[in-house]
């Protein structure tokens, strides 16, 4: 199959602002093409048909394919086709804090602490903890006194959750507010 037998010419709606589906040929396969709406087709024979998703529990509910014996998340898929390889060092950002929606105005490469101040945003992250929270969490925690578990008791959370917490390996990205110095 070539390449223009899968794309769709981009209709004149376009030019006035109306989101118009375009497919492009997936990058690991040429089997497969996606479109600009996170939707994904396969040939059979020489026949276009949707591709078989699915929400794997290992997979975070992200709707994932499966290509050359490979289960991949569609939004991978996605920015490898219209934007290109992903950078060294950085995600996959759903805007909108939503896994299935892979329409590519919603998804976009970003830092680790970009995607967890949009988790934050959306309230996806740590079972409801605040920034504020956080923050607490640490002075707790250096204060001594109270045990992991009392701390994590108090904030609906678990132990290790806190002890992530004060190790920087979760929220590690949020500052430790520093109080004003009045002179």
């Amino acid at each position: 199959m070539s390449e223009a037998s899968i794309t769709e010419p981009v209709d004149q709606l376009a030019l006035f602002g109306v989101d118009v589906e375009r497919w492009v040929p997936c990058v690991r396969s040429s089997r497969y093409a996606i479109s600009s709406h996170g939707r994904v087709r396969t040939v059979r024979g020489n026949r276009w048909k949707p591709a078989g998703l699915c929400r794997l529990s290992n997979m975070g509910g992200y709707p994932c394919v499966g290509i050359n014996r490979q289960v991949t998340r569609v939004h991978i898929l996605m920015l490898e086709a219209f934007v290109g390889p992903r950078p060294e060092g950085m995600v996959i950002r759903h805007l909108d804090g939503n896994p299935e929606n892979n329409h590519l105005s919603n998804i976009v490469y970003g830092t680790h602490a970009e995607n967890s101040l949009d988790a934050c945003r959306h309230g996806s992250m740590s079972r409801g903890l605040k920034p504020a929270d956080v923050r607490k969490i640490r002075d707790l925690v250096s204060a001594g006194g109270l045990s992991l578990t009392q701390i994590g008791a108090r904030y609906g959370v678990g132990k290790s959750c806190i002890s992530n917490i004060a190790s920087g390996r979760r929220w590690g990205w949020l500052p430790q507010e520093v109080a004003a110095v009045n002179p």
